[in-house]
């Protein structure tokens, strides 16, 4: 690989803040889920302090979530 090619990659990271605007979530509601290991999407901890989240995760994890009411469903195959 060389240095040209890495131009072309495009990772974005967000802090706390930022994650929590993306998915509604309180910046609470991330630490709590982190101090539980249990919930919450990925993150990491560069140097051991500041923590992120890779916005295309932070992204899939909610869409992960992503239910559709049984009403739309039939509403859609009546069309």
């Amino acid at each position: 690989m060389n240095i040209q090619s890495l131009d072309s990659v495009e990772v974005v990271y967000v802090d706390e803040r930022a994650a929590s605007k993306v998915t509604g979530f309180s910046p609470i509601t991330f630490q709590q889920w982190r101090s539980r290991g249990a919930g919450g999407p990925p993150y990491y901890k560069p140097g051991g302090k500041k923590v992120l989240y890779k916005l295309d995760e932070l992204i899939e994890w909610v869409q992960q979530a992503r239910f559709v009411p049984a009403a739309t469903k039939l509403t859609k195959a009546r069309s």
